[in-house]
């Protein structure tokens, strides 16, 4: 876990400030329905939008890479988040899990190796849009993540499983061919320079085995959260249940 300087400063601040807003929404939130409930999270979900559209019109302007296509996993937040809020019915929720599971990735990445998201933009944060975009993307969807939590919003099921393996089978398959075929680095494809580990891995057994590798533990990763999550959650329903019928039975002995 190595942070540089600006990092050091820079992400215990904005944890402090997200975390400090999710208890705010909390308190204000908490008992609302689930349609004002989902105000916060729909606006996370414009705001990436915007921002990423604003993204894109500058990379044109500037002269496009294909670097800037949003085919890295972290550019892709705000499709999965647009699918957990503007779908609709069993989708809707599915997604949410999904979307869900695709923060914990970010949270988990982020704070273990912040330069392998954010390269060096925390040295130039509000110096120019790209930089200042990269930190604040990253973080809202980190906010997210915290609300989800807050406010309860992953209820997985056993099905989640299979669609969250779907959908990143799906994700990794575009990323690699067009890795391959635009020769830009998505999702570490092509090398792992930012993860010392996973390079030396590639080094040694080659780019067939890591790339196979590197595409089933994200894949698998993912499924494994979601069942364990279920259990849990089983475990606990089950307890609750257990502890209702002793109540029960109590309150007919007296």
């Amino acid at each position: 876990m190595n942070y540089s300087d600006s990092e050091k400063f820079i992400i215990p601040l904005m944890f402090l400030i997200l975390a400090s807003i999710t208890v705010l929404l909390w308190l204000v939130l908490r008992n609302k329905s689930k349609a004002v409930q989902s105000i916060p999270f729909i606006v996370i979900t414009v705001l990436l939008i915007v921002g990423e559209v604003i993204k894109q019109i500058k990379c044109i302007q500037e002269g496009y890479d294909y670097w800037n296509i949003p085919l890295h996993f972290c550019s892709t937040y705000f499709v999965w988040l647009s699918l957990a809020e503007f779908s609709f019915g069993k989708m809707r929720k599915t997604m949410q899990n999904i979307a869900f599971v695709a923060t914990v990735y970010l949270f988990v990445g982020m704070y273990y190796s912040p330069s392998g998201i954010f390269g060096d933009a925390c040295n130039h944060i509000f110096e120019n849009y790209l930089d200042t975009h990269t930190v604040l993307f990253h973080h809202l969807v980190i906010l997210y993540f915290m609300l989800s939590i807050a406010l309860k919003r992953f209820q997985p099921k056993k099905k989640d499983a299979w669609v969250w393996m779907g959908c990143f089978a799906l994700y990794f398959t575009v990323a690699a061919i067009c890795a391959y075929r635009l020769n830009e680095n998505y999702f570490n494809i092509l090398d792992s320079e930012n993860i010392p580990f996973m390079e030396t891995f590639r080094l040694w057994a080659g780019q067939v085995v890591y790339n196979a590798v590197l595409g089933f533990v994200a894949i698998f990763m993912g499924a494994i959260f979601i069942r364990i999550a279920v259990r849990i959650r089983e475990k606990f329903a089950t307890e609750e249940i257990e502890v209702v019928e002793v109540v029960e039975e109590s309150s007919c002995l007296n």
